[in-house]
């Protein structure tokens, strides 16, 4: 788990130009029981701070904690409306356990008299899940949730008889399928403004250029033991730049990637 000692080193490194961090990757974040104290760190660096969840850890005594820490936005995934919908992509996953603890984190916010966290419910849009959306908008409202997003999901395997692309194509970063293809929409160009703005680093400490190196395959350093500004500068980051501005698609990580082709849904 990312320590707050390592955490420290990382912001006092970054120093002004850190703004805003993702307080999450590949993991999830609420399972860190030094969670709050991370947070309160970047709040004492007036740092804007964003964590998602699967919801799944929100009992009274987190939410409150969470709360107190100074967390900026709160995203919480839910991915269906009913049990059914929901398991198909969150294997395992408990749907009434999430829901509650929304309503539980509404009500500790309202109590405390705080403004934040943001409260933000994220839905991944498939095609056994879309016919929810406008239930879904309903439930939100009701719930006194601050914003819904809907989000379209990344596919790396189209065989995948579980979940399919949406059929409105409106929530899909893929055009339509054609011969069992997928292709992203957009047309590909050779730049990435995150490559000169932001990066990735793991719980321990390394360093990835995105958050699609999801395998931690282009690390350029870990922060453990040389500065972030030393990493920032170093040979072999400079050379996946390089890459990006040469021919992006030359990197495996990248052309799954919807970066320079966004859209709005």
């Amino acid at each position: 788990m990312l320590t707050p000692s390592l955490f420290q080193k990382m912001v006092s490194d970054s120093g002004p130009q850190l703004a805003y961090l993702n307080l999450y990757f590949q993991g999830e974040p609420l399972l860190n029981r030094q969670i709050e104290e991370i947070i309160n760190i970047a709040r004492e660096h007036r740092i804007y701070t964003s964590m998602s969840t699967n919801g799944h850890q929100l009992t009274p005594q987190k939410c409150e904690g969470l709360i107190n820490s100074g967390l900026t936005k709160l995203i919480v995934s839910v991915d269906g409306l009913t049990r059914e919908s929901y398991s198909r992509y969150r294997k395992g996953g408990d749907l009434e356990k999430v829901k509650q603890g929304i309503r539980t984190f509404i009500r500790q916010r309202a109590a405390l008299k705080s403004k934040t966290p943001f409260l933000v419910v994220q839905f991944l849009v498939f095609a056994h899940n879309e016919h929810e959306i406008p239930e879904l908008k309903k439930w939100c409202r009701n719930m006194g949730v601050d914003k819904l997003e809907l989000k379209s999901a990344q596919f790396y395997d189209f065989g995948n008889e579980e979940v399919k692309p949406p059929s409105n194509n409106k929530y899909s970063r893929y055009y339509p399928v054609r011969d069992n293809q997928l292709t992203l929409k957009g047309k590909p160009y050779n730049h990435c403004y995150k490559q000169w703005g932001s990066a990735v680093v793991s719980w321990d400490g390394q360093m990835a250029p995105c958050c699609y190196d999801k395998d931690l395959d282009f690390s350029p350093g870990n922060i453990r033991n040389q500065t972030l500004k030393t990493i920032w500068k170093n040979g072999s980051l400079h050379q996946f730049r390089k890459q990006i501005l040469k021919d992006k698609s030359a990197l495996e990580m990248c052309r799954n990637c919807p970066e320079g082709r966004q859209w709005i849904i």
